[in-house]
């Protein structure tokens, strides 16, 4: 299985209906990053909608323009604080105004400054 493909038969780096303008420009961001890095989304769905995170009943990142779920991908390499391409998505001008927090150990959701 090559890096950054399709793990299990559908799109599990899909943007998400009805994100923000915000939500749209660090999903574009994000997904860059991921691409140029070849990382691999472990077979889950990466991205989610607030919308989506709240009626899943989830506690953390339902205010949020984006959630980014990496458990057992890489996606964690970006947003997390200690990761090694968290300050390279801080960096990209797609996320300006924007900042990505850690919700748990499994996914993080993106907020504006």
């Amino acid at each position: 299985m090559d890096k950054g493909t399709l793990t299990t038969g559908r799109d599990c780096w899909a943007m998400p209906d009805k994100l923000s303008a915000k939500g749209v420009k660090a999903w574009g961001a994000i997904v860059a990053l991921a691409k140029k890095h070849e990382l691999s989304d472990g077979g889950c769905r990466v991205f989610y909608s607030p919308k989506e995170w709240a009626a899943r009943g989830e506690r953390y990142g339902c205010k949020s323009k984006l959630v980014v779920v990496y458990d057992g991908g890489e996606f964690g390499d970006i947003c997390k604080f200690d990761g090694p391409f968290y300050e390279e998505l801080l960096a990209s001008p797609m996320m300006k105004g924007l900042f990505i927090e850690e919700c748990t150990g499994w996914y993080s959701a993106v907020y504006p400054c």
